[in-house]
């Protein structure tokens, strides 16, 4: 199971959410540190660096596409927090055209 920090924000709403089995593992992901949750193996990591953020937008979208939209790719990066998680989702996104937008109309 992977969790990240969009869908818990604190030990209390995660605890419910956890493998009770033996066996079981859990990757949580989050800017904040939970501080309170008791874990068998923490790792920190650093925030990605802006060029190897950039290279990573490069590969996903077309060097070509970002690029001409350099301002764009910048503050998707900033955005992003540099996250290569949120950069995969966002930069799909960008590739495939969608927006994330309702294109359906609710009836009236």
């Amino acid at each position: 199971m992977a969790l990240g920090d969009e869908v818990v924000a604190s030990v209390g709403g995660l605890l419910p959410l956890l493998p009770g089995a033996s066996g079981c593992a859990t990757l949580i992901t989050g800017r904040p540190r939970l501080t309170t949750l008791v874990t068998e193996h923490a790792i920190d990591l650093p925030m990605m660096p802006h060029e190897q953020a950039l290279d990573l937008v490069h590969n996903l979208i077309g060097a070509d596409r970002t690029a001409q939209a350099h301002t764009l790719t910048n503050d998707l990066i900033r955005l992003c927090g540099a996250l290569p998680l949120a950069l995969h989702i966002a930069g799909a996104n960008w590739r495939t055209g969608h927006t994330g937008a309702s294109t359906s109309s609710s009836p009236g």
